[in-house]
């Protein structure tokens, strides 16, 4: 993230018209959905915003590279990072202009906090629900495989090295203690 204590106003418009540029850029290589197709025409008003603005200060804002590391290897995980950098320059850059700007500047970072980043975190969460959900059916299978002692070493480590292992063994184990449970509590009544 850049000090912007020592920026001048001209320079963080020219800032956020880069950070804005770049997360446009971003998000126009990403597959296509609606998601990502609507944020580019959002994204594409804020820089006409941000240009307008520096029109009325009689600045000609200059293209500067942003270097931000989105080694991710999914879309989703760089839009996320993306939009968690930009939030945070908007939330510094406040402190360092005018009210017009700062004006400006929360709404772009409403819009990302709001809006996208919200959406994007709730794509994320589906997805891993879904990929959640199909880890949760090969544990069964392999729960009942082996019960019925056909398993072999590749199944075992596939759901040993599974994310979910421990939430799965665990609902397992509370499963088993459960029936345990029962049948005490039926013995004993």
């Amino acid at each position: 993230m850049y000090d912007l204590s020592k920026s001048s106003h001209f320079d963080i418009l020219c800032l956020a018209y880069n950070y804005e540029k770049f997360g446009l850029n971003l998000y126009s290589k990403f597959d296509q959905n609606d998601v990502f197709k609507g944020i580019c025409d959002i994204r594409s008003k804020g820089i006409e915003l941000i240009s307008q603005l520096a029109t009325n200060y009689n600045y000609k804002l200059k293209r500067k590279k942003i270097s931000l590391n989105l080694d991710f290897p999914e879309q989703i995980d760089q839009a996320i990072y993306f939009e968690e950098q930009i939030n945070l320059f908007y939330q510094n850059a406040t402190d360092f202009v005018d009210l017009e700007t700062r004006d400006l500047f929360f709404r772009l970072w409403a819009t990302s906090n709001n809006e996208y980043l919200k959406t994007l975190n709730l794509i994320k969460n589906q997805s891993n629900l879904q990929n959640m959900s199909s880890n949760f059916e090969d544990f069964i299978k392999f729960a009942k495989n082996l019960q019925n002692n056909k398993f072999d070493k590749d199944s075992i480590n596939k759901i040993i090295n599974s994310q979910e292992f421990s939430l799965f063994s665990g609902i397992a184990v509370g499963g088993l203690i459960s029936a345990a449970i029962k049948e005490y509590l039926e013995k004993n009544n």
